[in-house]
């Protein structure tokens, strides 16, 4: 079986339920606004795509790769990033509940503004950022 390609599409607004796009190629698209519900997208390759302002519930991102992937906005719940990649990712402002992020690689994301579990994740890394002192 082919796994699914999309390129160049745009989803914006869109309701999709109970979908599988799992192994899936996902260039260049638009899911902005959308809500996704029971969602599997394990092992999916996605680059140049934007989920912002989007509902997410009981997606699945375990080993997926998202590359320049806008999740600015996002209300993401019961949702799990296991082993995922994620470089040049924006979380701005969104607002992750219940998620497992284990053993995900993240390299240079913007989280600004992200919460997760009601906690202010930039906000708690300043806090706990020390001054190197030598």
């Amino acid at each position: 079986m082919t796994a699914l390609i999309l390129r160049d599409a745009a989803f914006d607004k869109t309701e999709l339920d109970d979908l599988s796009m799992t192994e899936a190629t996902i260039k260049n698209t638009s899911f902005a606004k959308a809500r996704l519900d029971d969602v599997a997208l394990e092992g999916a390759n996605i680059t140049n795509t934007s989920f912002k302002g989007a509902n997410l519930d009981d997606v699945t991102f375990d080993g997926a790769s998202l590359r320049n992937t806008s999740l600015a906005g996002v209300a993401i719940d019961d949702a799990t990033f296991e082993g995922a990649k994620l470089t040049n990712v924006s979380f701005e402002g969104a607002a992750l509940t219940d998620i497992d992020l284990s053993n995900v690689k993240i390299d240079d994301a913007n989280i600004e503004g992200l919460t997760i579990n009601g906690i202010d994740i930039a906000g708690l890394l300043k806090a706990t950022d020390t001054p190197d002192t030598e």
